[in-house]
């Protein structure tokens, strides 16, 4: 059983994360930070370490880049408490107790130097404009506020609070009736994202 995540998402504040979410997981014993710009080998990398786990049975949370569904920002096998994360803006991680906890993984040393350089101005054209473009979908999200707020002051109108809380009360007494331990722990993560 895989679990599937947006740790970060894009919303009318701009971009916002949980990454700090992950890394407080009780269970992790060794973390890697995987750092090198876009188009290095992150995700692949997360990707297959995920699936080679998975065919050993391992449960395996990934995290979705908000951004690009199909590209993940970390994978983390259950059973052996192994966190891979995509290290790099805008989710930096910096590792807390390098060496003992975490290690980083520079995939950026793997770069054919010969071939950015040769492509450099199409490279920083084709960044300026994803940056430019992310400004853009952050400003037309923020000028949603209005609309999502008269959706909202809508729907508050048409909700009986007292079946609302009542229905919250039963599910949770139905989803938790067969659980047994020290309780549940929270944890915040995106299901969906922008």
């Amino acid at each position: 059983l895989n679990n599937y995540y947006f740790p970060g998402g894009n919303t009318t504040k701009g971009f916002f994360n949980y990454y700090n979410e992950i890394l407080k997981e009780t269970t992790l014993k060794r973390i890697y930070t995987i750092k090198g710009g876009p188009g290095v080998g992150k995700s692949t990398l997360m990707k297959e370490t995920g699936r080679i786990f998975e065919e050993q049975n391992c449960h395996i949370n990934y995290y979705h880049c908000s951004s690009d569904p199909d590209s993940l920002d970390g994978v983390f096998i259950l059973e052996k408490g192994i966190l891979l994360v995509d290290g790099t803006s805008p989710h930096i991680i910096d590792p807390i107790y390098p060496g003992a906890v975490y290690e980083m993984l520079n995939l950026a040393e793997f770069f054919d130097k010969n071939i950015l350089t040769a492509r450099k101005d199409e490279i920083i054209t084709l960044t300026d404009n994803i940056s430019l473009t992310f400004k853009k979908a952050y400003r037309y999200l923020k000028a949603l506020i209005p609309l999502y707020e008269d959706l909202e002051e809508t729907y508050k109108k048409s909700i009986n609070d007292n079946e609302f809380y009542s229905l919250i009360r039963y599910l949770t007494s139905d989803i938790t009736k067969e659980k047994k331990g020290n309780g549940f722990k929270e944890s915040k993560l995106f299901l969906s994202a922008i």
